[in-house]
């Protein structure tokens, strides 16, 4: 599974090294910030079909990548942190990304150590972080995410939130999301996903047993192979980085978005291409309204009857020269 954001913190990023991370990764928008020791500076990688920004009023600082992802109602902000750690934690400049945005997320080496959220050793900076967070409201409504094992979870923008084990002494990654981001997670995937998506038949729900089986596993291969999963029931297509939405692994969604959008025909099921045999032309409600207009103007002009566009003979007339 591709993760849509990745994020690379407390390491040196050089030109080089940058280069060859997008060679992996050329379907992602890459940014990077320098830092100011050897271990320092920030990247993030987020998939290009994933609407984002970097906010100017934060750029050009080191160690420290701050993002706005998503649009209208259901933006959050993303900012990815390096504390190095003879370094106070910035914690003025995340009153300020708060104030910026309340739904927020915040991923990082902070290198502060509390025994509210690792094993290890209390320091000053983990106490520092341990006071900010309960010194106010807004700080409090931030959970830490560090549980004891990998948790990865994906919203609908496909934001990975990634724990780490924290059984032993070492410096916890830590991840702070505010709460009122959950409540609109589901919402934002079912709303970007695939739902118009062709039917197909029952008898279709899998490929058809008297085909022959290799261009059976050649077709459904041929299938999947232009999809990259998000989520258990969710597949984003590697071609335009569409969520498409399924139901039971069944692949009738992917298979008609790649006939419909792609132009793949011969990946849908029988019951799909016949959906996409053109219908008599029917006339759009714009159109329909404008024709409805002019033909009342042409009844109050001439003083016609307003039953004679209803006879068969201007019926059949008005049907040659634009059907439906």
């Amino acid at each position: 599974m591709q993760p849509p954001i990745v994020v690379l913190n407390g390491t040196h990023h050089d030109e080089n090294t940058i280069k060859q991370f997008i060679s992996h990764f050329f379907n992602f928008h890459v940014l990077s910030m320098i830092g100011l020791n050897v271990f320092g500076g920030v990247l993030i990688a987020v998939h290009k079909s994933i609407r984002s920004q970097r906010v100017a009023k934060f750029n050009n600082l080191p160690n420290i990548i701050v993002l706005e992802i998503g649009s209208d109602s259901d933006m959050f902000q993303s900012v990815t942190c390096y504390s190095p750690p003879a370094e106070s934690i910035p914690l003025d400049l995340f009153d300020r990304l708060l104030q910026h945005n309340p739904n927020s997320i915040f991923t990082g080496d902070l290198n502060a150590k509390h025994s509210s959220w690792s094993k290890s050793i209390e320091n000053q900076k983990g106490r520092a972080l341990f006071n900010w967070l309960s010194s106010s409201q807004t700080h409090t409504s931030l959970k830490i995410i560090n549980n004891v094992e990998i948790n990865l979870k994906q919203n609908s923008l496909g934001t990975t939130r990634v724990s780490t084990n924290n059984t032993t002494s070492s410096t916890p990654q830590i991840t702070l999301n505010t709460s009122q981001l959950s409540s609109s997670e589901d919402k934002q995937l079912n709303e970007s996903s695939e739902t118009d998506e062709m039917k197909c038949s029952d008898n279709e729900q899998t490929p058809r047993t008297v085909q022959n089986i290799e261009e059976v596993k050649n077709n459904k291969a041929s299938v999947w192979k232009h999809f990259d999963q998000l989520d258990e029931n969710v597949y984003m297509c590697q071609l335009c980085y569409k969520s498409i939405k399924i139901m039971n692994h069944n692949d009738c969604n992917l298979r008609s978005h790649l006939g419909r959008q792609h132009s793949m025909p011969e990946l849908m099921y029988n019951s799909q291409r016949q959906q996409l045999i053109p219908k008599p032309s029917q006339i759009k409600p714009e159109k329909k309204r404008e024709l409805h207009e002019a033909a009342i103007d042409c009844i109050i002009t001439d003083g016609r009857s307003f039953n004679d566009f209803r006879r068969p003979g201007m019926d059949k007339f008005l049907n040659v020269i634009y059907p439906g």
